[in-house]
């Protein structure tokens, strides 16, 4: 299977409309949305996606945030995808000081309302990605731009046109 990571939309960029803005930027950088889905978070989800988050000074902010409505869960593929999505996310701490080329760079408020999670492994993706979805829910394709994807793509594409 092709290297795939997760990412939540959380309530705060949906009731702000500006969903479509995100997933744009992480499309523009190269990734393909495999399954993409809404969802309603319950307490036990909650706690299941952040696993430490009763222990933290600020618990209550985050669940009063991410069950204040619908998440937009989304697995994404593409060339290094786990770090290069958690780059592009931006930075988790001050989320409002982040680089404003980076998601929570451009769209978090504060600390408590930064639009954005994703996975920060291999092994947390596999754990998160199986929470919210179904194997059969998870697409491979090929984008027409593929071959400007990543290095071996673009190899494969050269050998194969015999391009010297």
């Amino acid at each position: 299977m092709i290297d795939i990571t997760i990412i939540c939309l959380k309530p705060d960029a949906l009731q702000r409309g500006i969903t479509g803005e995100i997933i744009s930027m992480f499309e523009k950088k190269g990734f393909k949305i495999c399954s993409i889905k809404t969802v309603l978070l319950k307490e036990e989800t909650l706690y299941k996606l952040y696993p430490g988050l009763k222990d933290k000074d600020y618990h209550q902010q985050v669940k009063s945030m991410m069950l204040s409505g619908p998440c937009i869960m989304m697995i994404l593929s593409g060339n290094n995808v786990i770090k290069a999505v958690r780059l592009l996310a931006g930075e988790t701490r001050e989320p409002e000081n982040a680089p404003a080329w980076t998601v929570r760079g451009k769209f978090s408020l504060w600390t408590g309302c930064d639009v954005i999670h994703s996975a920060s492994s291999k092994e947390e993706a596999e754990k998160q990605i199986n929470l919210f979805f179904h194997s059969d829910e998870i697409y491979e394709y090929k984008r027409l731009d593929e071959k400007f994807m990543s290095e071996d793509a673009w190899n494969q594409f050269h050998s194969e046109n015999k391009i010297e």
